[in-house]
Parts: C-alpha cells; sequence; structure tokens
C-alpha cells in the first residue's frame, strides 16, 4: 500500500464514523510517521485520536465506539 492508498483508508474510515469528518478537518498528526512505521490506518487512528485530540473527547469516544464495532463484524 502507497502512502497514498492509506490516506484514502484514513479518510474513509473517518468519514464513515463521523458523517464526513476528513483529516483536513482534524488537528495535525503525523501520519507519515504513523505509515512509514507499517501501523494500520486503524491503530493510527486510536493512536493519535487518544494522544493528539485530547480536546475533542467526544470525537475519541465516537471514534472508538466505531473502530470497536467494525473490528467485531
Amino acid at each position: 500500500m502507497t502512502f497514498d492508498e492509506w490516506m484514502k483508508e484514513l479518510n474513509k474510515v473517518l468519514t464513515s464514523c463521523t458523517g464526513g469528518i476528513t483529516y483536513h478537518d482534524l488537528p495535525d498528526a503525523d501520519y507519515r510517521g504513523y505509515f512509514d512505521d507499517g501501523i494500520s490506518v486503524r491503530n493510527a487512528i486510536r493512536d493519535f485520536v487518544w494522544d493528539d485530540w485530547v480536546e475533542f473527547e467526544p470525537l475519541q469516544y465516537l471514534l472508538e465506539d466505531y473502530l470497536s464495532v467494525t473490528e467485531e463484524s
């Protein structure tokens, strides 16, 4: 997977669970670093949501709930 493909997947997951919010709408995160380290999109979201977006608590819980549900299916 290329970095561009990884970012498209990131946006797909974000927009699926937030009703249209993309990474452009959110605080910066080291997306390239996550990709270069081989971290999956879902694990990267978990990391930056809980580490970098502490001021967005409702979004943290929304994304965590979504990621938990989609992993179970």
